[in-house]
């Protein structure tokens, strides 16, 4: 199951970084230019680096990306994200109109839904709720359906958080 909540950027961000550090014998030197582009996570590209002879080394590099990574998120214009799964509620057909009003109670979207195979009476409805939502769908459906209904979900996407999504549901 995806986390509850996520961040990733809102637009890519370029930085350059240069880690110097002299302490008597070998100093500590490396420069990066890093590229950080949204995902569902953060993708980071190196994307050029520089080097000294002497001064230059593996924990200098790294040390320097580190930081690179860490003054770009500081800059980075960063966005909340909240999973959305996509729900398929098994319901008699006479039950239907009132699912509908649990899914838009609980921030959904009803997409559309058919008549279950093989069942004469029944309805699939699908629906795409956030997952936060998700936990009182179980006790709205079993009120809604006089407890005859069940549901399966899956992840679908994520969702940037908008503020009136922070209320309780």
């Amino acid at each position: 199951m995806p986390p509850a909540f996520c961040e990733t950027l809102r637009e890519p961000i370029e930085l350059r970084y240069r880690h110097r550090k002299q302490s008597g014998g070998a100093g500590q030197f490396a420069d990066v230019l890093i590229e950080m582009r949204p995902l569902v996570d953060i993708a980071v590209v190196l994307k050029d680096g520089k080097h000294h002879a002497v001064d230059s080394a593996d924990f200098a590099f790294r040390t320097a990306a580190r930081n690179a990574v860490r003054s770009a998120l500081d800059q980075a214009d960063l966005v909340l994200l909240k999973p959305i799964m996509k729900v398929a509620i098994h319901v008699p057909s006479v039950f239907s109109g009132g699912v509908i009003a649990v899914i838009s109670n609980r921030k959904g979207q009803v997409l559309g839904f058919a008549a279950e195979d093989g069942k004469a009476g029944w309805v699939v409805l699908e629906a795409l709720i956030p997952l936060v939502a998700q936990d009182g769908l179980c006790h709205g459906l079993a009120s809604a359906s006089c407890g005859t209904g069940w549901f399966e979900t899956a992840f679908d996407h994520y969702e940037e958080v908008r503020q009136d999504d922070l209320a309780p549901v």
